[in-house]
């Protein structure tokens, strides 16, 4: 929708837009006033291009409850790998503790000459309310020059099983004296709500077949080997087993995989052997050739097109053997 003003003599004008690119510089203007994100809402920024296994999240911030808010740009993204990425993210920052976020925070206001030298601080300054225990729940923006109708439609149905995602278009404007006019329109707002753990039905449904199909073989699996899946309010994190003590391989949400390589170790019955296996049998896998040893947490796709059947008996058939692996090491030690 155009942006237009009136004249005191009546007449109507169209504002033209800038022709930037907005999102180049939409990140500086976000982090300088976070209340462009939500209505009635105030934020505290406490991080920017914050490292994970995954890649770097554009702005992380906190609300008034101590709950994170994962702030993406959609900067040379397809809109499938935009939604993707953020909730690659959410399913990483939901494990976080307090002391990992107050020390991301504090690194944030260290390099920003910060007037805090700690988060609690800032944050009594910001809300005016006691300092509450951290990251009970996340949630999602993604902010863009323009949001696709697929990313909007994605978003919704994400919102309608209780994963709340706002998405924000931006559009900049310059008056005849060189002000500019900043518009925010909300093409899709949730406000975060109480649920507990994502249950099998909800994943389903957001699944697409490639990740349906994934899922009843990993189930297979547990049965078979004694293994177990544990629900997060996004995903469910794969857990095998080493003399008794509990590991999650890999983290699995409706749109992919995020495997935690850094559990691959001894300490957890896992040889470097078999971690040479484990590694070899992902590399066989289209979208992560090339990629398996450049990334910290390998992220795996389960959207139509992007995993085959027979990629599938790759995957099912490597997390057997590396139990296999796990279970031999337990008998030589």
């Amino acid at each position: 929708m155009p942006l237009f003003k009136v004249s005191s003599e009546g007449k109507i004008a169209e504002f033209k837009s800038e022709g930037v690119r907005l999102e180049e510089i939409l990140q500086d203007w976000i982090e300088e006033s976070p209340k462009l994100l939500l209505d009635d809402e105030k934020l505290l920024v406490i991080g920017r291009e914050v490292p994970t296994e995954s890649g770097s999240i554009d702005l992380l911030a906190t609300d008034r409850y101590g709950d994170l808010v994962v702030v993406e740009l959609k900067r040379g993204m397809s809109p499938r790998e935009v939604v993707a990425q953020a909730l690659d993210y959410l399913t990483i920052v939901q494990f976080w503790d307090g002391d990992k976020i107050q020390n991301i925070a504090s690194e944030y206001f260290r390099a920003n000459e910060s007037q805090f030298d700690s988060l609690e601080g800032a944050f009594q300054d910001a809300f005016g309310v006691a300092f509450p225990q951290l990251n009970k729940r996340q949630r999602i923006v993604i902010a863009a020059e323009e949001i696709a109708p697929n990313v909007e439609r994605m978003c919704n149905f994400l919102n309608a099983k209780g994963i709340p995602i706002t998405c924000l278009e931006f559009k900049s404007y310059k008056t005849e004296t060189g002000e500019k006019l900043l518009d925010v329109s909300r093409k899709v707002m949730q406000q975060p709500r109480e649920r507990g753990p994502m249950t099998e039905k909800e994943f389903l449904e957001a699944c697409e077949k490639p990740g349906r199909i994934l899922y009843h073989r990993l189930k297979e699996l547990t049965a078979e080997r004694g293994h177990e899946i544990r629900w997060t309010r996004y995903a469910f994190g794969y857990y095998m087993k080493y003399k008794g003590k509990p590991f999650c391989l890999f983290s699995d949400w409706p749109l992919g995989i995020s495997i935690l390589k850094w559990n691959l170790t001894t300490t957890n019955g896992v040889s470097k052997e078999a971690t040479e296996t484990f590694r070899r049998e992902m590399a066989k896998i289209g979208t992560l050739e090339g990629r398996y040893d450049v990334m910290k947490q390998p992220s795996l796709s389960t959207e139509e097109g992007s995993l085959s059947p027979e990629e599938i008996e790759v995957f099912v058939r490597a997390v057997a053997g590396l139990d296999d692996s796990i279970r031999n090491f337990k008998n030589a030690n």
